[in-house]
């Protein structure tokens, strides 16, 4: 893996060529909880509530917050059980949290069954800090764009 010195160059370059709104997202699923930097916000235990991922990467992505969640952390089931924080319940496959976005249940329940999800219990959560600072070596890296921006990297 780069440098994270390097990593820190490579966002700052991003962020000047394409003009960014937001800053690039570093993302890393966490296997144990020491992996988690000092200094790294954890929505509940810091914050004293709960954060959806759309909104912790929102909050690394604008405010420069560098935030892990772990289970406990998180408010939507999507997540949870897409990382595999949990194994999907019944009510879950049935489709029943869909329902609004599907004209059949059993459409619901297909897209529930069928949407990828890693292995129950590899990993524990998620941490996410803009690219430019990060203190963790990424498993990947985001970069929210509108598509004009898009075809500058190519």
């Amino acid at each position: 893996m780069a440098k994270l010195s390097v990593l820190h160059r490579y966002g700052q370059e991003l962020e000047k060529a394409l003009e960014l709104r937001t800053f690039p997202l570093a993302v890393k699923l966490l296997e144990k909880e020491e992996d988690i930097p000092n200094g790294v916000t954890r929505p509940k235990r810091d914050l004293g509530y709960h954060l959806s991922l759309c909104q912790a990467f929102s909050m690394s992505r604008m405010k420069g917050m560098s935030i892990a969640e772990l289970k406990e952390d998180m408010w939507c089931h999507e997540p949870v059980i897409g990382l595999g924080m949990a194994e999907p319940p019944q009510y879950y496959l049935d489709g029943n949290t869909r329902l609004q976005y599907f004209k059949t249940a059993e459409e619901a329940a297909s897209s529930a069954r069928q949407t990828p999800r890693l292995p129950v219990g590899k990993y524990i959560g998620i941490m996410s800090a803009p690219l430019k600072n990060t203190s963790f070596e990424p498993d990947l890296v985001i970069v929210y764009c509108n598509p004009a921006q898009l075809s500058q990297l190519i």
